[in-house]
């Protein structure tokens, strides 16, 4: 049997999910029946469909299938709080999800006569439920085979999808199934549901298109079978053609390197390739990568030699390499190591940070040597994630041939240009440093407003992202946090309260960082302690939290919205169903 439920007053929905939750476990073997069939959400249209994915999407679900009028959601893992989580009502964020389930309830099929029945009489209250027959399940098709040249050869590049249709006529063309990838092989598989409308079969329309979407062959297959093979041809095949682009330039110095030959290497599987080609006037060489290069089952390795006047420069070393080209167009920095001349190596390092004391992060610092009316550029680099830069200098860089010791100051600038090749501006200069010596510490403060450097927040993000690798945050144990607290050194309270931060923001669709702010405030790490805080203490926090430059800076339009939430989820019983379903 298949009983349909309708919600009387789904305005209450708080009451209604508690009372629902209790019913099922309150039939049977009801509890466990739910998570093995799913819910159906039925008589929808196309855009009905579509909106509820992307709202699925949005929500990081992706345990269901569809068809064009309709959708199955099933229960990731078994618990049904997971599906009580996408209908919880969240203050100020649309989910198309849950209006389409309160607005037109859902269905549970294939269940026994005596559990439709008891659903019904205990709904009675709450939801209209009709009772049905189960209308007979449609089967699955399959169709497979292989896609070729015009000689017979395979095509076996990536990118290229195939798409399945059912064509009762020449106008009505109706998709099966999402589109698959094209193997490496040339092969292809499609399996899709259909339920007989009179028609022996499906008339079936296969095609393949290119990464940009266009059709480049078809084949058709009338009355298909429940297993069919069908071979299709493309007539005129022509690879795509990528360009990688390299910039040579100086390591030490940073200055582009012309007329120098350039080969890569390209390493595939046991296979080894090679392109050559001369670095321009500004140091730039291009390297034509064909689309076949590329498979979806092993990685590109690119390395690089350099030459001039076809001697190679043994003493004229590169370590960049690229472990994985992607397909596509792709810039490469080559950076060359080349043997000083005469001259003593000297060092100059520090630490950039803020007036208020917080390390800026991927500012561009620059050391110059200072004459009296003239200044040279001894070298850039970028600040690390604690605001250190180290810059090494040759002294015959010195305009000065004679001069012995530099006059050193350092300049920083923001990080924009090397985004858009524009300057980015000065935020900050030193004094000059008379006479340095070889080995020098140049500590740089700046005071501007305009640019603070990435937040507290973000710091400690981007210092984590490398170590916890594909782990959620709202995931990590504290076995992960005190093994994340030796590696890195972040007091192991403030990796708690990240940890915090990313499940209050997965389970009550919080922005990111606000709860963080709250917590380096001092305020309580509890929902329901929290949201007994005065309104006004709540804004005072999040406020501090961006005067210190503990979390973004993005945050503050945020802050009422944030508030609100809070009250709201601290009122409501959200957050104590969410539980008792665990």
């Amino acid at each position: 049997m298949r009983a349909t439920v309708q919600f009387i007053h789904p305005d209450k929905k708080f009451a209604i999910l508690k009372k629902l939750l209790h019913i099922i476990q309150g039939i049977g073997n009801l509890r466990q029946h739910i998570p093995a069939h799913g819910i159906l959400l039925e008589k929808l249209s196309p855009s009905d469909v579509e909106a509820l994915k992307k709202a699925l999407t949005k929500l990081d679900y992706s345990s269901y299938t569809a068809t064009p009028s309709s959708l199955r959601l099933l229960i990731a893992d078994g618990e049904l709080h997971n599906l009580f989580r996408l209908v919880i009502p969240i203050p100020g964020r649309r989910n198309d999800f849950a209006g389409i389930f309160w607005e037109r309830g859902f269905t549970l099929e294939n269940l026994k006569p005596s559990h439709a029945n008891d659903l019904r009489q205990r709904l009675e209250t709450i939801a209209a439920v009709s009772i049905g027959p189960d209308i007979p399940q449609a089967h699955i098709y399959t169709v497979s085979g292989q896609v070729s040249k015009a000689d017979g050869t395979r095509v076996s590049t990536v990118g290229y999808t195939v798409r399945l249709f059912d064509a009762p006529s020449a106008d009505n063309l109706v998709p099966r199934a999402n589109p698959v990838a094209l193997q490496t092989d040339g092969t292809y598989r499609i399996d899709y549901v259909w339920q007989s409308d009179g028609r022996k079969g499906p008339d079936l329309l296969v095609r393949v298109a290119d990464p940009e979407g266009n059709v480049i062959a078809e084949a058709i297959k009338p009355s298909a079978a429940m297993q069919e093979f069908v071979e299709i041809t493309v007539e005129e095949f022509a690879p795509k053609t990528y360009t990688l682009t390299g910039t040579v330039k100086n390591h030490a110095t940073g200055a582009r390197l012309p007329d120098l030959r350039v080969e890569a290497l390209f390493q595939i599987n046991n296979r080894r390739l090679a392109r050559s080609g001369m670095t321009d006037s500004t140091g730039i060489v291009l390297f034509p990568v064909d689309e076949s290069f590329f498979s979806t089952t092993h990685a590109v390795e690119v390395f690089f030699r350099l030459y001039r006047e076809d001697q190679a420069l043994t003493n004229l070393t590169t370590d960049t390499i690229i472990a994985n080209l992607p397909p596509g167009d792709q810039e490469v920095e080559i950076l060359v190591a080349v043997p000083e001349p005469a001259g003593e190596l000297c060092t100059v390092r520090g630490v950039i940070r803020h007036v208020d004391g917080a390390p800026l992060s991927g500012v561009i610092v620059r050391v110059f040597d200072r004459d009296m009316r003239a200044e040279t550029l001894l070298g850039q680099v970028i600040a690390d994630t604690g605001g250190f830069y180290e810059i090494t200098y040759n002294t015959r860089l010195f305009r000065r041939v004679e001069k012995a010791q530099a006059d050193l100051f350092i300049r920083a600038f923001e990080p924009d240009g090397r985004e858009t090749g524009e300057e980015g501006a000065e935020i900050a200069v030193s004094d000059i440093l008379f006479n340095a010596s070889p080995q020098q510490t140049i500590d740089l403060q700046v005071e501007s407003e305009k640019f603070r450097g990435p937040s507290e927040y973000e710091r400690y993000l981007a210092e984590l992202e490398p170590l916890i690798e594909s782990v959620s945050a709202h995931e990590l144990t504290n076995e992960d946090l005190r093994f994340l607290n030796g590696k890195t050194g972040i007091p192991f309270e403030q990796l708690n309260y990240l940890h915090l931060d990313a499940q209050w923001s997965f389970q009550y669709a919080l922005p990111p960082a606000v709860s963080y702010g709250l917590f380096r405030q001092g305020l309580p790490a509890n929902l329901r302690r929290l949201s007994t805080e005065k309104p006004s203490r709540l804004r005072e926090a999040l406020q501090a939290s961006l005067t210190h430059n503990i979390i973004p800076a993005a945050a503050a339009a945020q802050i009422d919205q944030v508030v609100e939430g809070l009250l709201y989820l601290g009122g409501s019983a959200a957050f104590e169903l969410d539980a008792g379903a665990r």
